[in-house]
């Protein structure tokens, strides 16, 4: 009899335990038993994820109806159980035999061999790759490198020369596992062809049955919090010695901006969790079900798997709230320009925001103004004459027609900042009966640097002057657009390089350099332009 069953996280009853053993027989006072448990890393290959196809692979060899030698036909003549399943963490295939200690090493060591052979015949194609596939491959490169074992062998009843004659055959599968090209986890995550995503990285230094059930309460009560349940989701994610829970919002950038600090207050709210009656009534449910599964000695020999495989225990009488350790943010774009940059569509008014990684809380922001003659001087004088800005601003009136205004705040206060110097110029405008129709007769291009997100930058700069609808279109810049920009005559190669090192030195001269661009409808992807 087989079993093939995938692991849920989002279910109450723990994965590793919710297998669908016939355990009656298993569960019997005393019973002979032998067992044969492996555990598979996901099988990252050139930055891929393998696991599902891997395990599609697995499950089509194992329970192939149409051969009298494959793994179902002959443990079901046996009247023993195969089983196979998998979560983002990895796949495990267990065998169960009641006695037959010397045809079970034989079984697996058959279907190894079957595996490698159809393996290094067909090799693995890449299936559909999900988000949470994706977190997989980056999270794996950070401790892909370390000497640990990528496939475990655990064994119930099976003799040590047996078990050393299956753990050698075990490297035929190395294949699965080149060494990663760099062991470093990735900044500034690519997943192309998917919607930008936000994560929460909660990270407990610790794998034990009080760490798991903290993380999962919290991923489900996440879940419970948010209205758009399709656009949230969560996972665990098993690392050596480690427990990892990722908290994911997926969206539009705007969507992602809305998101932001709903997790943030959500994390910031963690330690409180453990004190509720809710975690209380989930630990206690928790705890009946470890103590009822560990009277089932196949599911217990599983889990022992698992957690020898990620070097842990899992072996508490009493499962208590655990806060994690650290925490951390990631983001995932569709283009790793938009990891640097992040612009209006057709609004008014044009905004860009530009990563400035200094590691400070400030912001350096660059508003451009055009308009008709004698507009911009109106604009200045009330600037010079009304002090209730409580920022220093510094202007530079280009010529009638422009104006550059420039300043830094804090990434708290960035909103405020421009929604009072949006106010100034529009009430002031409005006064003078100088400007009717937005954006015909005004021009307004904001950019900003910052270490923030860009995703998040512009939505500050957004929620300070709100968008009305613009007919516009952005459009890249050529190289002759840059030499005209920074007024490079001719073909002067060096020159030009020299004075965009300088243009582009600091947040305060990025932000001004964006500000002139889309002042023109013009945009860049990178500042380096080699």
């Amino acid at each position: 009899m087989a079993t093939i069953k995938r692991f849920n996280l989002i279910s109450l009853i723990f994965f590793m335990l919710a297998y669908g053993f016939c355990s009656t027989a298993l569960s019997a006072e005393k019973v002979e038993l032998s067992a044969i448990v492996l555990t598979f890393d996901p099988p990252i290959i050139s930055e891929i994820n393998y696991t599902e196809a891997l395990y599609n692979r697995m499950k089509t060899l194992a329970g192939d109806k149409t051969g009298s030698d494959n793994l179902a036909a002959i443990i079901g003549s046996l009247g023993a159980n195969w089983l196979l399943s998998r979560n983002l963490s990895g796949i495990q295939l267990a065998l169960i035999f009641p006695d037959y200690n010397d045809q079970l090493p034989a079984t697996i060591e058959k279907y190894i061999n079957q595996l490698v052979s159809d393996l290094n015949k067909t090799p693995l194609k890449a299936e559909s790759i999900s988000f949470s596939q994706h977190l997989i491959v980056r999270e794996q490169q950070s401790f892909i490198a370390n000497e640990r074992e990528r496939i475990s062998l655990y064994t119930y009843g099976i003799s040590l020369d047996k078990f050393y004659k299956i753990k050698n055959l075990l490297e035929k599968f190395d294949f699965l596992y080149p060494a990663p090209a760099s062991a470093e986890p990735c900044k500034h995550c690519v997943l192309k062809d998917s919607s930008p995503a936000l994560v929460k990285v909660l990270n407990w230094n610790q794998i034990s049955a009080s760490s798991f059930f903290s993380a999962k309460f919290l991923g489900e009560k996440f879940l419970r919090n948010e209205d758009d349940s399709e656009k949230i989701e969560y996972e665990i994610i098993f690392e050596p010695g480690m427990l990892k829970l990722f908290l994911i919002a997926k969206g539009s950038e705007e969507e992602l901006f809305i998101q932001y600090p709903r997790i943030e207050e959500f994390s910031g709210k963690i330690s409180e969790t453990g004190k509720s009656s809710g975690w209380e009534t989930y630990a206690r449910t928790a705890a009946q079900i470890l103590i009822d599964d560990n009277r089932d000695l196949a599911k217990s020999l599983q889990r022992k798997a698992w957690f020898k495989h990620w070097q842990s225990n899992f072996n508490e009488s009493e499962i208590n709230f655990v806060v994690p350790e650290d925490s951390g943010i990631l983001i995932s774009m569709p283009s790793s320009d938009r990891h640097f940059f992040s612009r209006t569509g057709h609004q008014f008014p044009r905004i860009v925001a530009t990563l400035n990684d200094d590691g400070k809380n400030i912001s350096d922001i660059s508003i451009r103004i055009a308009a008709e003659p004698g507009i911009i001087d109106e604009i200045v004088k009330t600037f010079d004459t009304d002090q209730t800005i409580s920022f220093p601003l510094s202007m530079n009136q280009e010529s009638e027609q422009y104006l550059l205004i420039q300043f830094h705040a804090a990434n708290e206060n960035v909103s405020r900042s421009i929604a009072g110097i949006r106010s100034r110029i529009l009430n002031h405008l409005a006064l003078k009966n100088l400007v009717n129709e937005l954006p015909s007769e005004l021009s307004v291009s904001i950019a900003a640097a910052s270490s923030a997100p860009p995703f998040l930058l512009r939505g500050w700069l957004q929620r300070g002057w709100p968008a009305d609808p613009a007919n516009y279109s952005w459009q890249p810049a050529s190289i002759e657009d840059l030499y005209e920009l920074l007024d490079i005559s001719g073909n002067d190669k060096s020159a030009f390089k020299r004075k965009w090192l300088l243009k582009t030195a600091t947040g305060r001269d990025k932000a001004e350099l964006l500000a002139r661009l889309a002042s023109k409808g013009l945009f860049i992807e990178s500042f380096d332009l080699q």
